[in-house]
């Protein structure tokens, strides 16, 4: 194993980034709670998080351009139209499908439902982009998917069918993305994917949400405290990371390995709200950890 890691060093440093990134998409729970008990919409968090964000990392390629005359602004037409589709697309789009499904279902299914993303994606890289079939990724996925099923299945009930729908799509619409940035974003810097994306993700839910100054800044400044968390660690973090760990592994492999973030998000609600964990969830951790392993040595 060692011969083929030292043959493909990027492929761990793909990995490394791939799970930092799912455990910072992992605090989006954290910061939904704090949201809730700010009596913020998750429409109106939403179209902040990502116009916030990206002003910020709009302000330090600014920064870098005067200082440095290092350009992140500078992309080519091709990928400014795939940022633009996959900002509309991959995180407007999904953010509200994935959102919709939890006015209608439980927490717990409707992250069920998300993540099974890693099959539309797993299934799409073989079907319509020619991957091989590699039945070791396939046998990885079953059991992430298995352990993501003994985690997140306390919480399950269903109301109306509407939030299966909503909760399906938003797994299918993140697989989009997942795949049009495996196939389209390999030679664009990480940060300047993000820039375009968050940007072009926020301005989509602004013009439907319409978000007022006094929600950004909240009494004494709390929600700016919070957007501000929010923004560097669960958007800009996540996001580029994400990104720069599609540049070195391929998406089903990816897909699987951030499935972490949904362990993260329950081992922070353990320590910051006293969540109890059953021994079927830790059985579950223990699964998709398992399901990682195999990611890696599969290489």
């Amino acid at each position: 194993m060692s011969k083929v890691l030292n043959r493909n060093p990027g492929f761990l440093t793909g990995v490394f980034f791939i799970l930092l990134a799912g455990v910072c998409f992992g605090s989006l729970g954290i910061f939904g709670k704090l949201f809730i008990k700010a009596g913020l919409e998750a429409g109106t968090v939403l179209s902040i998080r990502f116009l916030f964000a990206s002003s910020i990392l709009g302000m330090c390629f600014l920064v870098l351009k005067i200082t440095k005359k290092i350009d992140l602004f500078k992309v080519s037409k091709s990928q400014f139209v795939v940022c633009i589709l996959l900002g509309v697309v991959g995180y407007a789009v999904f953010s509200s499908l994935y959102f919709i499904s939890f006015k209608y279902l439980s927490v717990g299914i409707s992250a069920m439902l998300l993540f099974t993303f890693p099959v539309f994606v797993f299934l799409g890289s073989v079907v319509v982009f020619k991957h091989p079939f590699d039945k070791r990724v396939g046998i990885a996925l079953l059991i992430a998917l298995f352990g993501m099923f003994l985690l997140l299945k306390d919480g399950f009930e269903v109301k109306n069918a509407i939030g299966v729908y909503a909760g399906v799509g938003a797994a299918m619409t993140y697989a989009v993305y997942v795949m049009l940035s495996d196939r389209f974003q390999k030679n664009i810097h990480p940060l300047t994917s993000s820039f375009y994306v968050m940007l072009s993700a926020g301005i989509c839910l602004a013009i439907m949400q319409r978000p007022t100054l006094e929600q950004f800044v909240g009494p004494e400044f709390i929600h700016l405290q919070l957007f501000l968390g929010l923004s560097i660690v669960g958007t800009i973090a996540p996001l580029s990371l994400f990104l720069a760990g599609l540049q070195r592994i391929p998406g089903p492999q990816a897909s699987i390995l951030v499935m972490i973030e949904p362990i993260t998000a329950t081992l922070l609600a353990f320590l910051f709200f006293n969540e109890v964990m059953s021994a079927l969830q830790l059985i579950g951790i223990g699964l998709v950890v398992l399901a990682d392993i195999l990611i890696v040595k599969s290489r």
